[in-house]
């Protein structure tokens, strides 16, 4: 089957999933107040509206738009990849399961490691 998107292209619209399903979750969890941060500083100017969305994208990001409407405050703000490990550890998995929840069986010792390490507000370098 040929496909006009690039690699970059699904790249981008799974980190717009990710942020739809952790804006679902803190409404399922009943947060008021939501701060996302993404390594994608071109999804945090889409969200944020300072730059226009590929049309393919379009109702991805409308769905964002609409349940971020129901918190009370909503930030959005661009992170370097080594500002947050554990992002970075989870998005180099080939994860197979659908949902909200992280289920037991893939939160790993070194993911746990991380988990505290940035609980603690150390600080990680990218290799």
């Amino acid at each position: 089957m040929f496909s006009l998107e690039t690699d970059t292209d699904v790249i981008f619209s799974l980190e717009l999933k990710a942020i739809l399903k952790g804006i679902l979750l803190a409404e399922k969890l009943n947060i008021s107040d939501v701060w996302i941060e993404s390594d994608s500083l071109f999804a945090v100017n889409i969200i944020a509206k300072k730059s226009t969305p590929p049309w393919k994208d379009i109702n991805l990001i409308n769905k964002i738009s609409e349940t971020l409407v129901k918190f009370n405050q909503w930030s959005i703000s661009h992170c370097w990849r080594e500002g947050n490990a554990v992002a970075d550890c989870l998005s180099k998995r080939n994860y197979t399961f659908k949902g909200l929840d992280l289920p037991p069986w893939t939160v790993t010792q070194d993911l746990m490691e991380l988990l505290h390490r940035d609980r603690n507000g150390e600080k990680f370098v990218r290799l």
